[in-house]
């Protein structure tokens, strides 16, 4: 009996492990890591107050470099709204955007981590390669790129 149910569960067992080896607990445990970080600019601080379909997210005052964190499983479907402002050289920038709208993209969930950013010109998303692509741009703002050239 002991040496059945041993063959039974073995291999399922080692797939398990090895799944938890190469991929992290995320994807298996179900919990997925969203972060948004201000990246505007040294001496420029970010409000924030987001919102899920369900509940209240908080407000969030970010310092350059700082961020916010949210757990999230991925085992709900997820839009989370967020309005952020911030002060560039005291003309007021405000917005809103979905840091995450899970009908228009997810996170790479193969990974334990969801990076945006919000920069001069806008909010960012990071694929799972670290590639980035805009997800909102602020109002009036042109992107990095155009100002440079």
């Amino acid at each position: 009996m002991v040496s059945s149910f041993n063959h039974k569960y073995l291999g399922p067992l080692k797939l398990f492990l090895v799944l938890v080896a190469l991929f992290g607990c995320s994807p298996i445990c179900g919990k997925t890591h969203l972060f948004l970080r201000n990246e505007i600019r040294n001496n420029v601080t970010l409000s924030i107050s987001c919102q899920n379909r369900d509940h209240d997210l908080g407000a969030h005052i970010l310092g350059y470099k700082q961020e916010v964190e949210w757990i999230l499983s991925i085992f709900k479907f997820y839009r989370i709204w967020c309005s952020a402002s911030w002060m560039d050289n005291g003309v007021l920038i405000q917005g809103g955007f979905h840091v995450l709208d899970e009908k228009v993209e997810s996170c790479p969930y193969m990974y334990d981590i969801c990076i945006r950013a919000a920069k001069s010109d806008g909010v960012w998303a990071y694929n799972e390669d670290g590639v980035p692509h805009m997800i909102y741009r602020w109002p009036g703002k042109a992107l990095e790129e155009e100002i440079k050239v």
